[in-house]
């Protein structure tokens, strides 16, 4: 995901208006970085916003103190990093690559960058160096003096998903629109920025520290410039194991005497598997497990019924899995919708395996053509097999499909 270049124009713009330039030799980076923020505030932000977004609040003074507390307890896989922090004071285990950069005057670079934990650094003949290796985690932006190595750049903003990292900003955890306001009340602004039908949440502190919330892929860009907490921030980062998926291996595949796809057999028993949890394909969204989290994307009619349906972002210990949808009475609350169909990502996009129908998503499409008898593999590589059978008198269609590394469960009623 390219990370938004809105944090650049706005660190150029208090950069601009830097009232005093330091002499570097004799100051420390700590030091030196200080002075971006001469004449740095929430007005530049919000001229910023203004230009790009048209009106925008700021929050109150309260909520502002809220965010400023979260903008310096950021959770990356357990972890803690504080924004802004200099590149060589972050957690144990975590370094940054540099990318593309563009030059504001003859005192300071902005860097495109990502953050990576696990790698190995190898310096190279210029005075960079090359991240071999490793899990990347965030996208970052990055500001360094001139005549300053790498590991003195200073990360300003960074953007965290779900898709490869476990994250929260102080106590928001999930991107739920309902959960950000109630952690830091009314957004900023709310601008649709996607082909999605949910907007994106801004919040803007009243210090300048803003956060742009993208609940449709459950990320946020985070971004605090002022560079006088430097060294306060270096204190409260701290390495912390990553251990939620530890021990959790790969599921059996199905294999042996080949059977039929039953749908019957499907509902019957707790077919939907992911992680340690295990529950029916049909479930209320309001009895979901604790380490499973929802965040709406969509509503929307169901062709040929009075019902509507709810698609939900699917996340597991923090984690995107895929998603979900519900349906429910347009008259009942979203809530109270029961969940009809899964769609699992690929196995290897997963830090976890999992399993809808009894089938794990780690087990390849052709062994499962060849397991089940009334399995249809087709030549782009997707496979389709259905069933239709009774439970308490209703008749339900038990789909399955595997396509593009998307495994499906759909579980529908039929009509009399």
């Amino acid at each position: 995901m390219k990370h938004n270049n809105l944090t650049a124009l706005i660190f150029s713009a208090a950069l601009l208006l830097t009232a005093c330039k330091a002499e570097k030799a004799s100051l420390s980076p700590y030091e030196q970085y200080s002075h971006t923020a001469d004449n740095f505030g929430s007005e530049i932000v919000m001229s910023t916003f203004a230009e790009n977004f048209g009106s925008t609040n700021v929050m109150s003074a309260e909520n502002s103190e809220k965010f400023r507390a979260a903008v310096s307890d950021i959770r990356i896989n357990n972890s803690r990093i504080a924004l802004p922090v200099l590149v060589c004071d972050l957690p144990e285990g975590f370094l940054v690559q540099y990318g593309k950069g563009e030059r504001f005057d003859n005192d300071y670079m902005y860097f495109e960058g990502e953050l990576i934990f696990g790698g190995e650094r190898l310096e190279t003949g210029d005075g960079g160096a090359i991240i071999k290796g490793g899990e990347k985690l965030a996208d970052l932006t990055i500001l360094k003096g001139s005549g300053m190595s790498e590991t003195e750049g200073v990360i300003f903003s960074m953007t965290i998903s779900s898709d490869t990292c476990k994250w929260s900003v102080g106590e928001a955890d999930i991107c739920s629109p309902t959960e950000l306001e109630r952690i830091f009340g009314t957004p900023s602004a709310a601008e649709n920025l996607s082909d999605e039908n949910i907007p994106d949440l801004f919040y803007v502190s009243d210090s300048g520290e803003f956060a742009r919330f993208m609940p449709y892929i459950s990320a946020v860009m985070i971004t605090s410039p002022d560079c006088t907490r430097l060294e306060e921030n270096k204190a409260l980062c701290e390495y912390v194991p990553y251990n939620d998926f530890d021990n959790m291996t790969d599921l059996p595949p199905l294999t042996g005497e080949k059977k039929k796809f039953e749908g019957s057999s499907v509902l019957s028993a707790p077919a939907v598997t992911i992680g340690d949890i295990s529950c029916q394909p049909l479930i209320p969204v309001n009895s979901l497990d604790g380490d499973m989290g929802l965040i709406l994307r969509e509503t929307a009619p169901i062709d040929g019924t009075d019902n509507i349906y709810d698609q939900y972002i699917l996340l597991y210990k923090g984690r995107y899995f895929g998603e979900v949808r519900a349906m429910r009475d347009p008259d009942l609350p979203a809530e109270d919708g029961v969940i009809y169909a899964w769609y699992l990502t690929a196995g290897e996009n997963l830090p976890c395996d999992a399993s809808l129908g009894g089938i794990p998503v780690s087990q390849d499409t052709e062994s499962l053509a060849a397991y089940f008898e009334n399995s249809e593999l087709k030549e782009d590589g997707s496979l389709v097999m259905y069933d239709i059978c009774e439970v308490d008198g209703q008749e339900f269609c038990v789909f399955y499909s595997r396509s593009s590394g998307v495994s499906a469960l759909i579980t529908e009623p039929v009509s009399n």
